[in-house]
């Protein structure tokens, strides 16, 4: 049986994830590590913590929390809360391709 989508990028999602860490830090600290002083800035790595335990907090957070509840927050409904779910029963009336009659036989 295959996993998700999502197991099987989890790697490259956290490498992405990682990866944004790394510029966060690299913008925070831009003037000493272009001048240079690796040690000054390795010593002030605890700044970066926050921004570490966000993304830890986020990835905890994703992981509870099934595939509709995330469109039910994303999108704002509670019932049917993908965007594709009304498009049919909202377009269908005005929409000239669709052959209503066709459909109800």
């Amino acid at each position: 049986m295959e996993g998700s989508l999502k197991s099987e990028n989890s790697a490259a999602l956290y490498a992405v994830m990682a990866a944004n860490l790394i510029v966060f830090y690299a913008i925070l600290k831009g003037q000493l590590l272009l001048a240079g002083d690796w040690i000054a800035a390795a010593y002030d790595l605890g700044q970066a913590l926050p921004a570490g335990l966000g993304l830890i907090l986020t990835g905890v957070l994703s992981a509870q929390l099934s595939a509709d509840a995330k469109s039910r927050i994303v999108f704002l409904r509670w019932s049917n809360p993908l965007p594709g779910c009304e498009a049919f029963s909202r377009y269908t009336r005005s929409d000239p391709r669709v052959d209503l009659s066709a459909l109800e036989k």
